[in-house]
């Protein structure tokens, strides 16, 4: 499965909570939570459990991208490489997931336009390092991806409900 066919499949099942502001909250307060349990699996060393909740970040990255209008795929760059410690990847994350959050505080509390260049290299610099995530732990992202819309499939067969959530 590509990002592109993912950022499409997802969106059937993402909240729409009424505004562009509260749907971007949504988004990156997904990406931060998802990140955490990143974290855990990894403390764990639940290869499983990092893979399902890459795919979670991955569906609140992808969707914040589809309410920006924007193409995910876009900013996907292959990855070759294991060198770099698993510490220093989670801090890069941490940084640019913050970044991400700065940027929406400022767009939804004091009504500034988000820098869409600021943006972009959030969203690049997450994605890259998901991928090294993925890498670093031998798994796939198509299978990854894959997993993720079946299981939503799933959980929500019809779209997202609240009553299923």
């Amino acid at each position: 499965m590509t990002l592109q066919d993912y950022q499409l499949k997802s969106k059937r099942t993402m909240a729409s909570l009424g505004s562009l502001e509260l749907d971007l909250c949504h988004c990156v307060m997904g990406i931060h939570s998802e990140f955490s349990e990143i974290c855990e699996g990894i403390g764990k060393q639940d290869n499983v459990n990092i893979g399902e909740e890459l795919s979670d970040v991955l569906f609140y990255l992808a969707n914040y991208c589809t309410f920006r209008e924007l193409n995910l795929e876009d900013y996907y760059h292959e990855v070759d490489y294991k060198d770099i410690t698993t510490n220093t990847i989670l801090l890069s994350i941490a940084q640019s997931t913050s970044n991400l959050q700065d940027l929406v505080k400022k767009f939804v509390a004091y009504k500034k336009p988000i820098n869409k260049s600021q943006e972009l290299i959030c969203i690049e610099d997450i994605l890259y390092d998901l991928n090294l995530l993925i890498n670093k732990f031998d798994l796939n992202l198509g299978n990854i991806l894959q997993n993720n819309v079946n299981k939503l499939l799933v959980r929500f067969p019809l779209t997202f409900s609240e009553e299923l959530a």
